[in-house]
């Protein structure tokens, strides 16, 4: 992706911005895994370890760009779920281009997860593989990362994930 060239990006694109829109890296593992089994499989990583690395990886590679100081904007996906309206609005002004409330809540409805996956299409109607929308809400890996998983993601990325105040310690011993 994009985040290993946040350095090349400054140099070809000047005063550029960038928006790092950071997820659960469970979730993310448990997205990889499914998608490795099926529209993914040539690319996505089928085990737990690699899935978490990337995630890792990818991330900590985005966040260079905070050396930019007040051209980056870091994003969390939950908050996109909970307060989407206010999350676009926050993006759309850093951006520099500012909507009004009305308008972000029209753009936030028109881009719903259940939409999206219904008509099978992303942003400007770019059509998306089938399987590729899954169930686009917080906390999956709950279901879909077995105790073993688990613990192999926290030994690879729980570092990173305690970090972003996504677990506590022991987080992966934890079945409730």
């Amino acid at each position: 992706g994009s985040s290993e060239y946040v350095e090349h990006i400054n140099r070809v694109v000047p005063g550029a911005k960038f928006v790092h829109l950071i997820r659960d890296g469970r979730d993310v593992a448990a997205s990889l895994l499914a998608a490795s089994k099926d529209w993914g499989k040539s690319w996505a990583p089928g085990q737990v370890e690699s899935a978490s690395l990337l995630w890792k990886n990818s991330l900590l590679n985005a966040q260079k760009a905070r050396q930019y100081d007040e051209r980056y904007l870091e994003v969390r996906y939950e908050h996109l779920l909970t307060d989407g309206v206010v999350v676009l609005q926050k993006v759309c002004a850093f951006i520099g281009c500012p909507l009004d409330e009305e308008t972000a809540r029209a753009i936030y409805s028109d881009h719903q997860f259940a939409k999206m996956k219904q008509e099978g299409k992303g942003a400007g109607d770019f059509r998306l593989p089938t399987g590729f929308f899954r169930e686009g809400r917080a906390g999956t890996w709950q279901a879909s990362l077995k105790p073993a998983d688990r613990y192999v993601f926290d030994e690879s990325a729980g570092d990173l994930l305690r970090a972003l105040g996504y677990a506590e310690d022991l987080w992966w011993a934890d079945n409730s």
